[in-house]
Protein backbone atom coordinates (compact mmCIF):
# COMPACT_ATOMS: atom_id res chain seq x y z
CA UNK A 1 0.00 0.00 0.00
CA UNK A 2 2.72 2.26 0.70
CA UNK A 3 4.12 1.98 -2.70
CA UNK A 4 0.46 2.99 -4.27
CA UNK A 5 0.71 5.61 -1.71
CA UNK A 6 4.20 7.46 -2.50
CA UNK A 7 2.80 7.06 -6.71
CA UNK A 8 0.14 8.84 -5.83
CA UNK A 9 1.20 11.67 -4.02
CA UNK A 10 3.92 12.20 -6.33
CA UNK A 11 1.87 12.29 -9.24
CA UNK A 12 -0.90 14.60 -7.90
CA UNK A 13 1.69 16.75 -6.49
CA UNK A 14 2.99 17.06 -10.14
CA UNK A 15 -0.16 17.73 -11.59
CA UNK A 16 -0.92 20.15 -9.15
CA UNK A 17 1.74 21.78 -10.22
CA UNK A 18 0.94 21.22 -14.24
CA UNK A 19 -2.13 24.07 -12.96
CA UNK A 20 -0.06 26.54 -11.96
CA UNK A 21 2.16 26.63 -14.91
CA UNK A 22 1.18 28.32 -18.02
CA UNK A 23 4.16 27.88 -20.13
CA UNK A 24 4.35 24.47 -22.61
CA UNK A 25 7.52 23.57 -21.85
CA UNK A 26 6.88 23.60 -18.65
CA UNK A 27 3.42 21.56 -18.63
CA UNK A 28 4.69 19.02 -20.81
CA UNK A 29 8.00 17.97 -18.24
CA UNK A 30 5.65 17.90 -15.27
CA UNK A 31 3.51 16.21 -17.24
CA UNK A 32 6.39 13.39 -17.78
CA UNK A 33 6.64 13.63 -14.26
CA UNK A 34 2.71 12.59 -13.61
CA UNK A 35 3.61 10.04 -16.11
CA UNK A 36 6.39 8.32 -14.32
CA UNK A 37 5.56 7.25 -11.06
CA UNK A 38 2.36 5.59 -12.59
CA UNK A 39 4.12 3.74 -15.11
CA UNK A 40 6.90 2.59 -13.12
CA UNK A 41 4.76 1.25 -10.68
CA UNK A 42 2.71 -0.30 -13.07
CA UNK A 43 5.68 -1.81 -15.63
CA UNK A 44 7.69 -3.31 -12.54
CA UNK A 45 5.14 -4.90 -10.78
CA UNK A 46 5.27 -8.80 -10.35
CA UNK A 47 2.72 -10.65 -9.59
CA UNK A 48 0.24 -8.16 -9.13
CA UNK A 49 -3.15 -8.15 -10.61
CA UNK A 50 -5.92 -11.58 -11.08
CA UNK A 51 -4.65 -12.30 -14.38
CA UNK A 52 -1.15 -11.45 -14.11
CA UNK A 53 -0.09 -15.24 -14.03
CA UNK A 54 -3.17 -16.99 -15.54
CA UNK A 55 -3.59 -14.94 -18.09
CA UNK A 56 -0.69 -12.65 -19.53
CA UNK A 57 2.49 -14.62 -17.98
CA UNK A 58 0.37 -17.69 -19.14
CA UNK A 59 -0.44 -16.43 -23.06
CA UNK A 60 3.02 -14.84 -23.40
CA UNK A 61 4.77 -18.57 -22.39
CA UNK A 62 2.40 -20.59 -25.09
CA UNK A 63 3.05 -17.98 -27.58
CA UNK A 64 7.05 -18.51 -26.89
CA UNK A 65 6.76 -22.41 -27.08
CA UNK A 66 5.27 -22.03 -30.62
CA UNK A 67 1.55 -23.09 -29.63
CA UNK A 68 -0.35 -21.70 -32.24
CA UNK A 69 -4.09 -21.84 -31.23
CA UNK A 70 -3.50 -19.15 -28.73
CA UNK A 71 -6.92 -17.04 -27.75
CA UNK A 72 -5.49 -13.68 -27.96
CA UNK A 73 -6.23 -10.68 -30.15
CA UNK A 74 -4.08 -9.96 -32.86
CA UNK A 75 -2.27 -6.65 -31.84
CA UNK A 76 -1.71 -8.54 -28.54
CA UNK A 77 -0.32 -12.12 -30.44
CA UNK A 78 2.04 -9.28 -32.10
CA UNK A 79 3.19 -7.59 -28.94
CA UNK A 80 3.99 -10.64 -27.29
CA UNK A 81 5.87 -11.89 -30.33
CA UNK A 82 7.75 -8.89 -30.91
CA UNK A 83 9.26 -8.79 -27.68
CA UNK A 84 9.97 -12.98 -27.97
CA UNK A 85 11.74 -11.96 -31.47
CA UNK A 86 14.17 -9.50 -29.58
CA UNK A 87 14.64 -11.84 -26.62
CA UNK A 88 12.65 -10.16 -24.39
CA UNK A 89 10.94 -11.97 -21.09
CA UNK A 90 7.33 -11.45 -19.94
CA UNK A 91 7.94 -8.52 -18.22
CA UNK A 92 8.40 -6.46 -21.30
CA UNK A 93 4.84 -7.04 -21.95
CA UNK A 94 4.02 -5.31 -18.70
CA UNK A 95 6.64 -2.49 -19.18
CA UNK A 96 4.91 -2.08 -23.13
CA UNK A 97 1.20 -2.35 -22.18
CA UNK A 98 1.86 -0.10 -19.11
CA UNK A 99 3.52 2.60 -21.33
CA UNK A 100 0.67 2.54 -23.77
CA UNK A 101 -1.86 2.80 -20.99
CA UNK A 102 -0.10 5.37 -19.11
CA UNK A 103 0.92 7.42 -21.72
CA UNK A 104 -2.54 7.74 -23.47
CA UNK A 105 -4.36 8.43 -20.36
CA UNK A 106 -1.87 11.25 -19.49
CA UNK A 107 -2.38 12.62 -22.84
CA UNK A 108 -5.90 12.53 -22.44
CA UNK A 109 -5.57 14.49 -18.91
CA UNK A 110 -3.38 16.86 -20.59
CA UNK A 111 -5.23 17.58 -24.04
CA UNK A 112 -8.59 17.74 -22.67
CA UNK A 113 -8.98 18.59 -18.30
CA UNK A 114 -8.49 22.24 -17.25
CA UNK A 115 -8.36 20.54 -13.95
CA UNK A 116 -5.06 17.96 -14.21
CA UNK A 117 -4.50 17.79 -10.73
CA UNK A 118 -8.20 16.27 -10.22
CA UNK A 119 -8.32 14.43 -13.39
CA UNK A 120 -5.01 12.57 -12.03
CA UNK A 121 -6.94 12.39 -8.41
CA UNK A 122 -9.69 10.35 -10.02
CA UNK A 123 -7.83 8.45 -12.09
CA UNK A 124 -5.79 6.88 -9.48
CA UNK A 125 -8.63 7.18 -6.35
CA UNK A 126 -11.37 6.43 -9.08
CA UNK A 127 -9.61 2.83 -8.99
CA UNK A 128 -9.02 3.17 -13.07
CA UNK A 129 -5.30 2.87 -12.35
CA UNK A 130 -5.86 -0.34 -10.51
CA UNK A 131 -8.18 -1.73 -13.29
CA UNK A 132 -5.27 -1.26 -15.65
CA UNK A 133 -3.41 -3.94 -13.38
CA UNK A 134 -5.70 -6.66 -14.18
CA UNK A 135 -7.97 -6.08 -17.30
CA UNK A 136 -4.93 -5.04 -19.48
CA UNK A 137 -5.80 -5.68 -22.66
CA UNK A 138 -8.97 -3.80 -22.42
CA UNK A 139 -7.51 -1.12 -20.78
CA UNK A 140 -4.96 -0.39 -23.48
CA UNK A 141 -8.46 0.00 -25.66
CA UNK A 142 -9.75 2.24 -23.12
CA UNK A 143 -7.22 4.43 -23.24
CA UNK A 144 -7.03 4.91 -26.74
CA UNK A 145 -10.85 5.48 -26.77
CA UNK A 146 -10.44 8.28 -24.40
CA UNK A 147 -7.48 9.67 -26.07
CA UNK A 148 -9.41 9.37 -29.04
CA UNK A 149 -12.65 11.81 -27.88
CA UNK A 150 -10.64 14.84 -28.62
CA UNK A 151 -10.98 13.93 -32.34
CA UNK A 152 -14.63 13.69 -32.21
CA UNK A 153 -14.94 16.97 -30.20
CA UNK A 154 -12.61 18.51 -33.83
CA UNK A 155 -14.48 16.21 -36.40
CA UNK A 156 -11.97 14.11 -37.31
CA UNK A 157 -12.99 11.23 -38.19
CA UNK A 158 -10.19 9.41 -39.89
CA UNK A 159 -8.04 9.96 -36.87
CA UNK A 160 -10.76 8.62 -34.64
CA UNK A 161 -11.25 5.42 -36.38
CA UNK A 162 -7.80 4.76 -36.76
CA UNK A 163 -7.11 5.08 -33.01
CA UNK A 164 -9.87 3.24 -32.17
CA UNK A 165 -8.84 0.49 -34.63
CA UNK A 166 -5.35 0.06 -33.12
CA UNK A 167 -7.71 -0.30 -29.80
CA UNK A 168 -9.39 -3.16 -31.11
CA UNK A 169 -6.64 -4.73 -32.56
CA UNK A 170 -5.75 -5.07 -28.59
CA UNK A 171 -9.36 -6.44 -27.52
CA UNK A 172 -11.86 -7.16 -29.99
CA UNK A 173 -14.74 -5.19 -28.06
CA UNK A 174 -13.81 -1.80 -28.94
CA UNK A 175 -15.45 -2.45 -31.88
CA UNK A 176 -18.23 -1.14 -29.77
CA UNK A 177 -16.81 2.41 -30.33
CA UNK A 178 -16.64 2.73 -33.96
CA UNK A 179 -20.49 3.40 -34.28
CA UNK A 180 -20.32 5.63 -31.16
CA UNK A 181 -18.11 8.76 -33.22
CA UNK A 182 -21.59 9.72 -34.95
CA UNK A 183 -23.50 9.28 -31.97
CA UNK A 184 -21.85 11.14 -28.99
CA UNK A 185 -20.74 14.20 -29.83
CA UNK A 186 -25.11 15.05 -31.03
CA UNK A 187 -27.38 16.51 -28.25
CA UNK A 188 -30.19 14.86 -27.24
CA UNK A 189 -33.43 15.73 -25.63
CA UNK A 190 -33.36 14.56 -21.90
CA UNK A 191 -37.00 13.23 -22.20
CA UNK A 192 -35.61 10.70 -24.94
CA UNK A 193 -33.07 9.58 -23.16
CA UNK A 194 -35.75 8.73 -20.00
CA UNK A 195 -37.68 6.40 -22.65
CA UNK A 196 -35.02 4.87 -23.91
CA UNK A 197 -34.22 3.66 -20.13
CA UNK A 198 -37.85 3.06 -19.61
CA UNK A 199 -38.02 1.15 -22.79
CA UNK A 200 -34.90 -0.83 -21.79
CA UNK A 201 -36.21 -2.15 -17.97
CA UNK A 202 -39.54 -3.24 -20.01
CA UNK A 203 -37.86 -4.85 -22.51
CA UNK A 204 -35.00 -6.30 -20.44
CA UNK A 205 -36.73 -9.42 -19.46
CA UNK A 206 -36.81 -10.50 -22.86
CA UNK A 207 -34.22 -9.20 -24.29
CA UNK A 208 -31.71 -10.92 -22.28
CA UNK A 209 -32.10 -14.14 -23.14
CA UNK A 210 -32.12 -13.90 -26.24
CA UNK A 211 -28.66 -11.81 -26.31
CA UNK A 212 -27.22 -14.95 -24.21
CA UNK A 213 -28.36 -16.91 -27.01
CA UNK A 214 -26.71 -15.22 -29.58
CA UNK A 215 -23.56 -14.31 -27.46
CA UNK A 216 -23.12 -18.23 -26.78
CA UNK A 217 -23.20 -19.21 -30.94
CA UNK A 218 -20.01 -16.78 -30.80
CA UNK A 219 -16.59 -16.32 -29.79
CA UNK A 220 -18.09 -13.52 -27.52
CA UNK A 221 -19.22 -16.61 -25.17
CA UNK A 222 -16.55 -16.09 -22.59
CA UNK A 223 -18.83 -12.63 -21.61
CA UNK A 224 -21.48 -15.11 -20.51
CA UNK A 225 -18.84 -18.04 -19.06
CA UNK A 226 -16.13 -16.28 -17.74
CA UNK A 227 -16.80 -17.31 -13.88
CA UNK A 228 -14.25 -14.10 -12.75
CA UNK A 229 -17.16 -11.77 -13.55
CA UNK A 230 -20.00 -12.70 -12.05
CA UNK A 231 -23.52 -11.16 -13.22
CA UNK A 232 -24.43 -8.41 -10.27
CA UNK A 233 -27.49 -9.00 -7.79
CA UNK A 234 -27.55 -5.73 -7.00
CA UNK A 235 -26.28 -2.13 -7.88
CA UNK A 236 -22.67 -1.57 -7.12
CA UNK A 237 -21.18 1.91 -6.14
CA UNK A 238 -19.70 2.31 -9.67
CA UNK A 239 -23.13 2.36 -11.32
CA UNK A 240 -24.68 4.36 -8.56
CA UNK A 241 -21.53 7.10 -10.08
CA UNK A 242 -22.58 6.53 -13.64
CA UNK A 243 -25.93 7.42 -12.90
CA UNK A 244 -25.43 10.57 -10.56
CA UNK A 245 -22.86 12.01 -13.05
CA UNK A 246 -25.38 11.45 -15.77
CA UNK A 247 -28.34 13.25 -13.65
CA UNK A 248 -26.22 16.09 -13.31
CA UNK A 249 -24.93 16.94 -16.64
CA UNK A 250 -28.58 16.64 -17.54
CA UNK A 251 -30.33 18.84 -15.10
CA UNK A 252 -27.95 20.85 -14.12
CA UNK A 253 -25.34 21.94 -16.95
CA UNK A 254 -27.90 21.21 -19.68
CA UNK A 255 -30.29 23.50 -18.18
CA UNK A 256 -29.51 26.62 -19.80
CA UNK A 257 -29.81 25.04 -23.12
CA UNK A 258 -25.48 25.42 -23.58
CA UNK A 259 -24.78 22.54 -26.53
CA UNK A 260 -21.03 22.41 -25.78
CA UNK A 261 -19.65 19.25 -28.03
CA UNK A 262 -17.58 18.23 -24.53
CA UNK A 263 -20.46 18.36 -22.25
CA UNK A 264 -22.74 16.49 -25.09
CA UNK A 265 -19.84 13.99 -25.04
CA UNK A 266 -19.52 13.06 -21.79
CA UNK A 267 -22.99 13.06 -20.33
CA UNK A 268 -23.60 10.44 -23.60
CA UNK A 269 -20.98 8.93 -21.86
CA UNK A 270 -22.40 8.35 -18.87
CA UNK A 271 -26.16 7.66 -20.35
CA UNK A 272 -24.50 4.88 -22.64
CA UNK A 273 -23.01 3.35 -19.38
CA UNK A 274 -26.42 3.36 -17.87
CA UNK A 275 -27.93 1.11 -20.71
CA UNK A 276 -25.03 -1.43 -20.51
CA UNK A 277 -24.95 -1.26 -16.89
CA UNK A 278 -28.66 -3.04 -17.63
CA UNK A 279 -26.92 -6.00 -18.80
CA UNK A 280 -25.12 -6.68 -15.30
CA UNK A 281 -27.50 -8.30 -13.87
CA UNK A 282 -27.39 -11.29 -16.21
CA UNK A 283 -24.16 -11.22 -18.34
CA UNK A 284 -20.86 -11.84 -16.41
CA UNK A 285 -18.63 -9.73 -18.35
CA UNK A 286 -20.82 -6.68 -18.83
CA UNK A 287 -19.09 -5.44 -15.79
CA UNK A 288 -16.36 -4.88 -17.95
CA UNK A 289 -18.17 -3.43 -21.05
CA UNK A 290 -18.97 -1.05 -18.61
CA UNK A 291 -16.27 -0.07 -17.52
CA UNK A 292 -15.69 1.37 -20.89
CA UNK A 293 -18.23 4.12 -20.17
CA UNK A 294 -18.35 4.72 -15.95
CA UNK A 295 -14.57 5.43 -15.85
CA UNK A 296 -14.57 8.31 -18.25
CA UNK A 297 -15.19 10.33 -14.64
CA UNK A 298 -11.55 11.17 -14.99
CA UNK A 299 -12.20 13.63 -17.36
CA UNK A 300 -15.98 14.34 -17.16
CA UNK A 301 -15.99 15.37 -13.17
CA UNK A 302 -13.43 18.08 -13.11
CA UNK A 303 -15.27 19.55 -16.77
CA UNK A 304 -18.48 18.89 -14.69
CA UNK A 305 -17.16 21.40 -12.19
CA UNK A 306 -15.68 24.13 -14.34
CA UNK A 307 -19.10 24.07 -16.54
CA UNK A 308 -20.80 24.84 -12.65
CA UNK A 309 -22.12 28.58 -11.96
CA UNK A 310 -21.47 28.67 -8.87
CA UNK A 311 -18.93 31.03 -6.65
CA UNK A 312 -14.86 30.04 -6.60
CA UNK A 313 -14.94 29.51 -2.54
CA UNK A 314 -18.22 27.32 -3.22
CA UNK A 315 -16.37 25.37 -5.96
CA UNK A 316 -13.13 24.76 -3.80
CA UNK A 317 -15.68 23.08 -1.48
CA UNK A 318 -17.56 21.22 -4.08
CA UNK A 319 -13.68 19.77 -4.93
CA UNK A 320 -13.01 18.90 -1.69
CA UNK A 321 -16.53 17.07 -1.17
CA UNK A 322 -15.74 15.15 -4.09
CA UNK A 323 -11.94 14.32 -3.42
CA UNK A 324 -13.26 12.94 -0.07
CA UNK A 325 -16.00 10.41 -1.96
CA UNK A 326 -13.20 9.13 -4.35
CA UNK A 327 -10.72 8.84 -1.41
CA UNK A 328 -13.59 6.44 0.73
CA UNK A 329 -14.41 5.06 -2.51
CA UNK A 330 -10.43 3.89 -2.77
CA UNK A 331 -10.17 2.92 0.88
CA UNK A 332 -13.12 0.40 0.35
CA UNK A 333 -12.74 -0.88 -3.20
CA UNK A 334 -8.75 -0.90 -2.97
CA UNK A 335 -7.65 -1.26 0.67
CA UNK A 336 -10.63 -3.16 2.03
CA UNK A 337 -11.71 -5.50 -1.03
CA UNK A 338 -8.56 -5.58 -2.76
CA UNK A 339 -10.38 -5.06 -6.13
CA UNK A 340 -8.65 -6.52 -8.85
CA UNK A 341 -6.16 -8.29 -6.42
CA UNK A 342 -3.60 -6.03 -6.24
CA UNK A 343 -2.15 -6.25 -2.86
CA UNK A 344 0.07 -6.64 -1.27
CA UNK A 345 2.53 -4.65 -4.26
CA UNK A 346 5.54 -6.86 -5.66
CA UNK A 347 7.71 -5.07 -8.08
CA UNK A 348 9.89 -7.58 -10.19
CA UNK A 349 13.25 -6.22 -8.80
CA UNK A 350 12.59 -7.72 -5.85
CA UNK A 351 10.67 -10.96 -6.61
Amino acid sequence: MLVYSFMALLSCFFAFLANKVSGKKSKIMLFVLVFLPLFCVSAFRYNVGQDYVNTYVYTFNRILHGVSNVRIDYGFFLLNKIIIIFGGSYQWVFILSSLIINYFICKSIYNQSKDKFLSVFIYIFGTLFFFTLNGVRQSMALALFYYSLKYIENSKMKEYFFINFIGFLFHNSAIIFFPLYFIIGNKFNLKYKILIIVFMSILLPTLLPILSNILLNTKYSMYLTNGAYNPLSTINVSIIINILLFVYYEIILKKKGDNDKKLNIYSNIHFIGIIVSFFTTKISLAMRIFMYFRYIEFLSVPFAIEKTSIAKGYKTIFKLLIICIYILYFIHGVYMENGNNVLPYNSCFFK
